[in-house]
């Protein structure tokens, strides 16, 4: 660990204006635990790098791990609408709204993963990335019992047929309704 981050400081003294150098940064100090330094160093490769859907989703990523679900769906949003067909923010976005107990929009948003990137989207590979991902106020570990709404809220039918995507619980989250139009 010591010897990788001392290449990733020499990157970062030889490249300081690469925006891959930033998002590696701060992969790498998420994955140590470092929230607010990762963030820092993904949101200056997204800078950097205004179109750049892993850095996007990288940073997307963080914010839904510490339950800023709607910040999460503008960065996993922003990348598809820089790169359509990346299957890594349509993943995200699957990820996202199972989270939120959107199924309809976690299942579209996983098939298009599939679709473009076959292997990549699982219905167990999308809920352990929901898994990860916080609900605040949601009555679960550090939650209210209180619903966090995200955005507009959005009813689900009660006698909605379910969908096998979401064997998994959530909380009472929903999103903005113009998220599920993305293309």
């Amino acid at each position: 660990a010591a010897a990788a981050q001392e290449l990733l400081d020499k990157a970062m003294a030889a490249q300081p204006s690469d925006h891959s150098v930033h998002r590696i940064r701060g992969n790498a100090l998420y994955r140590q635990g470092h929230n607010r330094k990762a963030k820092e160093a993904f949101e200056r490769a997204v800078e950097l790098q205004p179109t750049d859907a892993k850095s996007l989703c990288d940073l997307g990523h963080l914010f839904a791990v510490e339950g800023q679900l709607e910040e999460a769906r503008k960065r996993f949003c922003a990348a598809k609408g820089f790169h359509p067909k990346a299957a890594d923010a349509d993943l995200a976005l699957a990820a996202l709204y199972l989270a939120a107990g959107r199924d309809d929009d976690a299942e579209k948003f996983r098939m298009r993963a599939e679709a473009t990137k076959p292997g990549s989207a699982s219905v167990e590979g999308v809920a352990r990335i929901a898994a990860t991902f916080t609900l605040p106020a949601s009555g679960g570990p550090g939650g209210s019992g209180r619903q966090h709404h995200v955005g507009k809220e959005a009813g689900v039918p009660k006698d909605a047929a379910p969908n096998p995507i979401l064997a998994q619980p959530r909380g009472g989250v929903t999103l903005d309704e113009s998220s599920s139009s993305v293309s």
